[in-house]
């Protein structure tokens, strides 16, 4: 903090929770999961002290959605392997929203976590957890930490060649097989829109928090082919982007 900047841009709850703890002074804009589910702020209309900044999510109920599609994509649907850390597991599985999904969906949640360090090495260990369990599908967490290592994720899933839900295109745009989730692009210029409102003069407690209410399915059928995978002609027909 010692150089004094007018504004913090921070991309991770990790970080937007750290710089939270740091400072109360200076405004932080945070890209975050759902910043009311997790702690973060109290209110997305009135986010309150020196936070603001954008969700990437529709609150823990965008799990349902993920859980559906993959019921439709895997109508057998009877357990499914979460990906994500041991702090974030245990607040999704806490969560009435991802309860209630995988309950509609008959299914239960199978988790594989990463330990306390992120790193590829960490992806391999947990992906070798997998042996010791059999599930019919994936559901990645919308952790920005999966984001850098998109590429070895998508390349582990693809050798144990199991359908997966990713939480945002740039997976599917790496290999990935299919994703529900907002347009990234739009969201990056609603943060872009908030860091100049506060260097104009706004107080971040002021700016309600952007959340995106547009959420886009986008399947790769050229990913589904290699490894085998049947992608229902009702899903591929409810897509809004078929990758061929």
């Amino acid at each position: 903090m010692g150089t004094h900047p007018d504004v913090i841009v921070v991309s991770t709850t990790g970080l937007a929770f750290a710089f939270k703890a740091a400072t109360t002074e200076i405004p932080v804009v945070a890209s975050t999961g759902d910043p009311v589910a997790n702690g973060l702020v109290p209110s997305l209309a009135y986010p309150g002290g020196n936070i603001t900044g954008v969700s990437v999510d529709a609150g823990f109920q965008l799990y349902e959605k993920w859980i559906e599609l993959l019921k439709e994509l895997v109508p057998k649907l009877s357990s499914t392997f979460f990906l994500a850390s041991q702090p974030h597991w245990e607040l999704e599985i806490a969560s009435v929203s991802v309860r209630a999904g995988a309950n509609r969906a008959g299914t239960s949640l199978i988790p594989i976590l990463l330990g306390p360090t992120v790193n590829e090495a960490a992806y391999e260990s947990a992906f070798e957890s997998m042996e010791q369990d059999r599930a019919d599908a994936l559901l990645v967490s919308n952790e920005f930490e999966h984001f850098a290592y998109r590429a070895a994720l998508v390349r582990l899933v693809a050798e144990r060649r199991l359908p997966a839900m990713y939480p945002s295109r740039a997976y599917v745009d790496s290999g990935g097989l299919m994703t529900y989730a907002a347009d990234l692009v739009s969201v990056s210029r609603h943060l872009a829109v908030l860091v100049a409102d506060i260097l104009k003069g706004k107080k971040p407690q002021d700016i309600p928090i952007y959340q995106p209410t547009k959420f886009e399915l986008v399947i790769n059928l050229r990913t589904a082919k290699s490894q085998g995978i049947d992608v229902p002609h009702t899903l591929l027909a409810r897509a809004d982007e078929v990758v061929e």
